[in-house]
C-alpha cells in the first residue's frame, strides 16, 4: 500500500507542475484577460462518481483543513471525508494531500 502512495503522490506532483508549466505558457501568450465563463457541472457517466477536494490553510492555528465530497451521476451527495493536520504546509502540498485522501 506505502508503494501505491508514493505512486499516486508523485504522480499528483507531476500532473500539478506541469499544469503550472501550462498556465505560465498560456499567459505569456494571452495578453489580454478573458471572459468569466459559465461552468456547468457535468455529470459522470452512469456507474461514476466525481469527487470534489479542496484545502483550506490557517496561519493562526497552524492548520491546514482538507474536505471532500462524492456525487453521483444524477448529482446526488453519497459520502464526505475531512482532515485536519499540523503544521501548515504550501498550498500545492496541501492541495496534493487532499488528493491522496481523496484516494485512500
Amino acid at each position: 500500500m506505502v508503494d501505491a502512495s508514493v505512486f499516486v503522490f508523485g504522480r499528483a506532483k507531476t500532473m500539478l507542475q506541469d499544469w503550472r508549466s501550462a498556465k505560465l505558457i498560456r499567459g505569456a501568450l494571452s495578453t489580454h484577460q478573458q471572459p468569466a465563463r459559465n461552468v456547468k457541472w457535468v455529470k459522470p457517466s452512469l456507474g461514476r462518481f466525481k469527487c470534489n477536494v479542496d484545502a483550506s490553510f490557517s496561519k493562526v492555528s497552524n492548520m491546514v483543513g482538507i474536505g471532500m465530497c462524492i456525487r453521483d451521476e444524477n448529482g446526488a451527495f453519497v459520502p464526505a471525508k475531512q482532515v485536519c493536520f499540523s503544521p501548515i504546509c504550501e498550498v500545492h502540498v496541501g492541495e496534493i494531500l487532499g488528493l491522496l485522501s481523496a484516494l485512500d
